[in-house]
């Protein structure tokens, strides 16, 4: 058996890679926003932002987080002390399978609109599923889950390019066959039990 080329690994980086992206954005397009009833509150003096934040915001007071197929999303946010108060929120949202390997995180500042949730689930907010969060495009690397990600679907389009290259070399020694040719060279056997040209047997090629 040949060793595969380089070309062919090479190809199958790309695709993996390629793969891993569509999968993160399909999943990013699929959920269109935090789901309802799906964030659990929790409230922490200790809890800080997911992400670096503006070291003017005051420190989040409430920390909810929801985990569903191909999808994670984290939110923290604090009720200022101003008049009207103003809420500073954070949402970071990560996707990709079977590891999250993309995210994007969206900040907002303004007016407190509806009243915050109560109870211990609820709906997100109104005034931030609108159009201002549209497109929400993942495009910062999640570590290690892009490189794990990439390299599993990498596997899996390596496997298949092996088996769609053998499939070809399949077909190709059997047209070969078919016509009299040696299967390894195409040379003409004329009858002959080994190919004069390069010495392979056409039995054992015509499978």
């Amino acid at each position: 058996m040949q060793a595969p080329s380089l070309r062919v690994v090479v190809l199958a980086v790309a695709m993996g890679i390629g793969i891993n992206i569509t999968v993160s954005l399909g999943f990013a397009l699929r959920t269109k926003g935090p789901p309802p009833t799906a964030f659990v509150r929790a409230q922490s003096s200790t809890i800080d932002w997911p992400r670096p934040a503006d070291p003017t915001w005051p420190k989040p007071t409430q920390y909810t987080q929801a985990t569903g197929f191909g999808v994670s999303l984290l939110r923290a946010s604090v009720d200022g002390a101003e008049s009207p108060p103003i809420r500073y929120m954070q949402v970071v949202s990560q996707y990709g399978f079977p590891m999250r390997s993309l995210e994007y995180d969206a900040r907002f500042r303004g007016e407190v609109a509806p009243p915050w949730i109560s109870g211990t689930a609820g709906a997100f907010p109104e005034w931030l599923t609108g159009p201002q969060l549209i497109p929400w495009i993942p495009a910062r690397p999640v570590w290690p889950g892009f490189v794990v990600n990439s390299l599993l679907y990498s596997l899996l389009a390596y496997v298949a390019i092996l088996g769609v290259i053998r499939l070809a070399r399949s077909r190709v020694r059997a047209r070969r066959v078919q016509r009299g040719a040696c299967a390894a060279c195409s040379h003409p056997l004329n009858g002959l039990a080994l190919c004069p040209e390069c010495g392979h047997g056409q039995s054992a090629h015509a499978a």
